[in-house]
């Protein structure tokens, strides 16, 4: 079982594994619309400013495409051409589906007023601002399930880039979290010009 949920890439790879991957990212980017949840990077999400259908399409496609590009291209620095483009892309989209978790639970629990408040009354940002318990323990929630969503993406990922360059020698291991650094910093960079 623990297998089939941090390592799902014996059963699907490539091309399969791609579609998947970006439809999750496309129905992500709707959910994210209303439930106002931002991946504005590889490793991040925030609850808040309303954006346009577009900047949530912009988010998640940019995300995946950081991370597609980067690893790819330090698989080929590490490995050789030993792995094929779409096997790689197949297995960091398909990492990505966690996160599809985030926004939902954004929607039930709204943690945007949670967000609002505290941005009036730390930074005095915004107008006044009233929560309750249940809105606090509503982001509380949220929170803990982005925290998990993420470890859980981020072990799917490892487990997508071991099995690409088909090695686990430290330097995969090094390579991986300069990959996730270098990711998170181009997803941001981007998203900031475009």
């Amino acid at each position: 079982m623990k297998n089939h949920i941090f390592n799902p890439f014996t059963r699907i790879a490539g091309i399969k594994a791609f579609l998947l991957g970006v439809l999750v990212v496309a129905i992500t980017a709707v959910i994210c619309f209303f439930s106002h949840a931002h991946f504005d990077g590889v490793l991040d999400a925030h609850f808040g400013a309303e954006g346009n259908m577009a900047q949530y399409f912009k988010e998640g496609f940019v995300d995946l495409a950081g991370i597609i590009i980067v690893f790819y291209v330090l698989g080929l620095i590490v490995a050789g051409k030993r792995f094929r483009f779409i096997d790689m892309a197949g297995t960091m989209a398909f990492a990505r589906i966690p996160v599809i978790l985030t926004p939902i639970f954004a929607l039930v629990f709204s943690p945007e007023k949670f967000t609002n408040y505290m941005l009036y009354t730390f930074l005095h940002k915004g107008e006044p601002i009233t929560i309750s318990s249940l809105e606090i323990f509503g982001f509380v929630i949220t929170t803990l399930i982005t925290i998990l969503m993420v470890i859980w993406m981020i072990a799917l990922m490892w487990n997508a880039f071991r099995i690409c360059m088909n090695s686990r020698k430290p330097k995969i291991v090094v390579t991986f979290i300069i990959g996730l650094i270098l990711a998170e910093v181009i997803s941001k960079i981007t998203l900031i010009y475009l």
